[in-house]
């Protein structure tokens, strides 16, 4: 163990007086830099007139050192300066992508992207609703002729479960009772089932036929540890500041969710909810995957498993090449927020 002394900014300084001990401050920071690997372009943040102590071990030394792959004690401290500064600062941007337009506008802009979303995600899943019979279920509250109350009430959890992510998006951690919640939202009018629970893990093993080949999912007893250790790492990862940032955390989270598949059913649409959250905060619209790369999508992620049986969230796959696809299906809800911010301009 060695103590270590940092300068800081005053607003810094209170920040984290604010919200704790300096140390746990710093082991936080620790944690994130040693997980996401990512080495903080260095910025001016203020006057460095306040002094923090505190202590790192040497493993956590060595893996800072590993991650980030500095040997330079003072660059090491630097980082762990801008970490905590970059986290400690920051406060959701959500609606960002709403601001300056007239209220109409944004009515439009919100329903339009709901509306979107819900269709492309419970599509994917093999609800038959058209775009424009979501549209008019989740305006009008009426049902169509001919479709099951099931294909109604999966637009409906859907569109109220966006609503909740909204207000999540709000808090600066995700809490496993929000996930839970999410799927109880996400979730209308399912048969009793004590053995298939609503918003709760999964008490049964569950698996997907992905063409000839039957892959199981990992069991009910280790969900309640991989879901841990899948908050922890999502808690940890950095707001995205650039689009690229935004579809490399969007891919990871719905990736891994989709991988652990906890709940017994409704795992695609959560992952793909929870996988826009850090999207949200930092004010950019969601991404959505079109119903029409429906074929694409689902022969990409069938290659997609944790790694082995340790409890770690390792994947196989090919991330790059999927993130290249979710980078191209986000172009959707970007034309429409172009589309609507064309109206502003030429009311303008």
């Amino acid at each position: 163990m060695k103590r270590f002394s940092l300068k800081i900014t005053q607003e810094l300084f209170e920040a984290i007086k604010k919200n704790g001990k300096q140390q746990a401050a710093v082991n936080t920071a620790v944690n994130v830099l040693i997980k996401s690997h990512k080495v903080f372009e260095l910025t001016k943040t203020g006057k460095l007139d306040k002094q923090l102590s505190f202590s790192l071990s040497d493993q956590q030394l060595n893996q800072l050192k590993h991650s980030l792959k500095i040997e330079n004690s003072r660059e090491l401290l630097k980082q762990i300066r801008q970490a905590l500064y970059h986290s400690l600062k920051k406060s959701p941007k959500v609606g960002l992508f709403l601001d300056n337009l007239d209220d109409d506008l944004k009515d439009i802009l919100k329903q339009r992207i709901r509306d979107e979303w819900t269709h492309d995600s419970t599509s994917i899943e093999g609800n038959t609703l058209t775009l424009g019979e979501t549209s008019f279920i989740l305006k009008e509250g009426l049902t169509i002729s001919g479709k099951s109350l099931r294909e109604h009430d999966e637009i409906r959890g859907h569109a109220n479960a966006i609503k909740l992510i909204y207000q999540i998006a709000h808090n600066k951690d995700l809490m496993e009772e929000d996930i839970l919640n999410l799927h109880k939202t996400t979730i209308i009018n399912p048969p009793f089932d004590i053995e298939n629970p609503v918003g709760a893990w999964k008490r049964k093993e569950n698996g997907a036929y992905w063409g000839k080949e039957y892959i199981l999912y990992p069991p009910p007893k280790k969900i309640p540890l991989l879901m841990k250790s899948w908050l922890e790492t999502y808690n940890s990862l950095f707001a995205p500041e650039t689009s690229t940032e935004a579809v490399k955390i969007y891919t990871w989270v719905m990736l891994s969710f989709t991988s652990i598949h906890p709940f017994f059913d409704g795992n695609g649409r959560l992952a793909r909810l929870l996988a826009n959250l850090k999207v949200i905060q930092q004010g950019f619209p969601p991404i959505t995957i079109d119903s029409q790369s429906r074929f694409e999508y689902l022969d990409l992620i069938k290659n997609f498993r944790l790694k082995d049986e340790n409890n770690t969230l390792e994947m196989t796959g090919d991330i790059k090449k999927f993130e290249a696809f979710i980078y191209q299906q986000w172009q959707k809800t970007l034309n429409i927020v172009d589309e609507v911010r064309e109206i502003q301009r030429q009311r303008s």
